[in-house]
Formats: structure tokens, C-alpha cells, sequence
């Protein structure tokens, strides 16, 4: 037995150091949504090398038949990457397979059949799971293919059934080596993930405390001069000189909302918390913005309840318009624009729907990050960094689903009072 463990090691050694390289470029990558391609890429990679590696160098358990811990990263990349990267995992190591020939192949085909069906079915929930019930899956897999494999073996081979007591002691270091894997791929995407919001909050902290300094001062000669355009607007007569002044008046406009977005979100919390019915919110927004739905032909359809939260009027009134207006402008050629609320135990769930353009997982993932915006040069990603404050301040949560071509889906989750 101490020497079926010994032999092992160069298979976990394999694994091991593989792992180290894909942690390597997931830092690099700075990922915070582990649903993206870039991730899936890259654990399909350290699967597919590490299962390279474990059959190229296998142990000898008799004279005619050698084994290996293929199965380990096979797993793991199927349930951590998905059905796209399960499929492609089985069929590039079948094909690996052949080139040695012997006669495992069939038992290859069978056993890794199964494994790749049934990574491919958990992968989603498996995502969605906490660590001991991600082990526990992981584990249970090992379980079935050595079962599978012990099975085969017999009934193709007629393997003596002493046979067992020799995959005993290689299911317990299976066993063993899954949880430490598992446990690392998690300890390593978990730490990433605290470094890149680290990172992240560090870098809204400064645009705070860069808004809460210079946004007043701003805002001053920005009202001087909006004044004075007022001013001359109304003594000019030459049509021409108006129209350049008119556009003057939008762009101090808009640099005035630039410079509310960031107010806004240098205010830790609201300053004066008060009772609000959402759907009187939500309404008020929708009056606000009906005209430039009008201008798009986009329809706006409600289906609302009272439900009393907390929070400023001004903020929610910023953050639902925010949203709201995304949306129409996602629609040029019109479209329907759906507002609903459901009751969720003791909170609001508030679902903002569209059928624009949609947007990509990277794009999902970053948004609420300062400057960053889908608009390419008509947009400053500050709406969005609002949006997540306010949300945050009213102790809320927000959701994000979106397809491209398809629309998004915003799901904003209020506490009642």
C-alpha cells in the first residue's frame, strides 16, 4: 500500500504544479466573475495539461496494466468549466489515449463517458455550492469512477476479485488528492477574488474622496457660467450665435450631471434617511422619462404595488433614472421597456427589463467600475458607479443578466420596512 502511495506522487506532483501555473495567470487576468471565457480557458488548459502529463507517466501496477490520476483534473475542469470545456476534456483525452493503444482503450471511452456526462450536468449547481458541498460532489465523482472502472476491469478482463483490496487503497489517495485539489482551486479563486475588490474598493475610494474635494469648487463657476449663457440667450437675435449658445448650455448640462453623479457617490450614506413608497418612485421616474421613450418608441409597461423602503428621494429618484434611461437608449429602434416589483419574504424585488442590445459577461462584470462604460465616447460610467452606491447605501443588492443582441435584466433586491 505505502508503495502504491509513493507511486502516486509524481501524478499529484503533476497536478500540483500545473495548478501553480494556472493561479499564476488567474492573477494575472484579475477575474472577478468566474463565469467568464478567460477563466474557463484557463482551467481547461491546467486540466488538459495535467491530465497529459498522469498518462504519460503512469504507475506500473502489474506487468500489463498502469494507472493514473487522470481523472482528478478531468473532474475538476468539467465541473468548474462547464459542458463546453467537460466535452472538449473527454474527447481530447480519448484521443490521447489512442495513441498508446493496449487494451485499456474501452475502459477509457467508458469510464470518462460517464465522468464527462455527469461534470457536464453538475457544473452549474457545482458553481453555486459552498466548499463542503463542492467537495462531497467532487469526492462522490472519484467514487463512481473507480466503481465504474473497477466494474469494467472485471467484466472485460475477468480480474480476480482480489482485485478490490488493490483499488481500496488507490480510491483513499483519490480520495485524499481530490479534497486537497478542490480545496485549492477554491483557497485560489477566493483569494484572487479578495484581491481584485481589495483593488477595486481602493480605487473608488479615491474617486471619493477626489469627488467630495473638487466638486463643489466645480460646481460654482459651472453655475456663473450657465448664468451669464442664460444672459446672452435671451438679449441675441442672430439665430446662428443662439444655437451655439444653446449648445454650450447642454454641455455645461451635462458636465453639471457629471459632477451630481460624482456628489452623489462621495456621500457614504444618505444624509436624510425617510420613508419612501417605491412605487411612487417608480412612477415619478417613469414621467420623467416617458418623453424620451416617446423619442425612441420604446413602450414602458408597469406592474407595481406600494412597498415602503428607506432611503433619500433625490438618490433613489438618480439611481432608478440612471437605470431606466440605459435602458431606452440600449433600444434605438424601439422596444419595450418592463418595470416590476414581487414581494420576496421581507423585501422588494424590483426587475428592470429590456430588449436592447444586451451586453457580454466582461462587460457584467465591470460594471459599476468609475469610467468604465458601454456607450464607447458618449457615455462616462459614472451613472452606473451611482446606481451600485445608492443600492449599497439602502442596504440592498443588485443583479445583472444580460445576453447580447437579447437585453438586461436588472434585479434589485429593497428591504421593507
Amino acid at each position: 500500500m505505502k508503495s502504491i502511495y509513493m507511486e502516486l506522487l509524481p501524478n499529484l506532483f503533476y497536478i500540483l504544479t500545473t495548478l501553480l501555473v494556472f493561479q499564476f495567470f488567474l492573477v494575472k487576468k484579475q477575474m472577478l466573475n468566474y463565469d467568464e471565457k478567460p477563466f474557463k480557458i484557463l482551467i481547461f488548459l491546467f486540466a488538459f495539461i495535467s491530465i497529459f502529463l498522469c498518462i504519460t507517466f503512469p504507475v506500473k501496477i502489474t506487468d500489463n496494466y498502469f494507472y493514473d490520476l487522470r481523472e482528478i483534473p478531468f473532474i475538476i475542469g468539467g465541473l468548474y468549466g462547464g459542458p463546453v470545456v467537460a466535452i472538449s476534456l473527454l474527447f481530447l483525452t480519448i484521443g490521447y489515449r489512442l495513441l498508446f493503444g493496449g487494451l485499456g482503450i474501452g475502459i477509457t471511452i467508458i469510464t470518462l463517458s460517464f465522468l464527462g456526462i455527469f461534470s457536464a450536468i453538475l457544473s452549474k449547481r457545482f458553481m453555486e455550492m459552498r466548499i463542503r458541498n463542492k467537495l462531497f460532489t467532487a469526492c462522490s465523482l472519484v467514487v463512481l469512477y473507480s466503481v465504474i472502472l473497477l466494474i469494467s476491469c472485471q467484466y472485460i478482463y475477468e480480474l480476480p476479485n482480489t482485485w478490490t483490496f488493490v483499488f481500496i487503497p488507490i480510491l483513499l489517495a483519490e480520495l485524499i488528492a481530490m479534497g486537497v485539489i478542490v480545496y485549492l482551486v477554491e483557497a485560489i479563486c477566493n483569494t484572487n477574488y479578495l484581491r481584485n475588490r481589495i483593488a477595486y474598493s481602493e480605487k473608488l475610494e479615491i474617486v471619493s474622496h477626489l469627488a467630495a474635494s473638487i466638486s463643489h469648487e466645480v460646481r460654482n463657476p459651472l453655475t456663473t457660467t450657465n448664468g451669464f449663457l442664460q444672459l446672452l440667450k435671451e438679449q441675441e437675435t442672430d439665430l446662428k450665435k443662439t444655437q451655439y449658445i444653446n449648445l454650450a448650455l447642454d454641455e455645461l448640462s451635462r458636465a453639471e450631471g457629471i459632477v451630481r453623479d460624482y456628489l452623489t457617490y462621495a456621500k457614504p450614506a444618505p444624509e436624510k434617511l425617510e420613508l419612501l413608497d417605491l412605487e411612487e418612485q417608480i412612477d415619478k421616474t417613469v414621467a420623467i422619462i416617458q418623453p424620451l421613450a416617446n423619442m425612441n418608441s420604446v413602450e414602458i409597461e408597469l406592474a407595481l404595488f406600494q412597498a415602503a423602503v428607506k432611503g433619500e428621494e433625490a438618490q433613489l429618484q438618480q439611481c432608478l433614472l440612471n437605470i431606466a434611461k440605459n435602458a431606452i437608449e440600449s433600444m434605438p429602434s424601439g422596444g419595450k421597456l418592463s418595470i416590476k416589483m414581487k414581494r420576496h419574504n421581507t423585501h422588494a424585488l424590483l426587475t428592470i427589463s429590456d430588449k436592447g442590445c444586451g451586453m457580454t459577461k466582461e462587460q457584467i462584470a465591470r460594471l459599476g467600475e468609475p469610467y468604465f462604460t458601454t456607450k464607447d465616447q458618449k457615455g462616462t460610467g459614472l451613472g452606473m458607479m451611482v446606481v451600485f452606491r445608492v443600492v449599497e447605501a439602502m442596504k440592498g443588492k443588485i443583479k445583472v443578466d444580460s445576453e447580447v443582441g437579447k437585453g438586461t435584466i436588472f434585479t434589485i433586491e429593497f428591504p421593507l420596512v
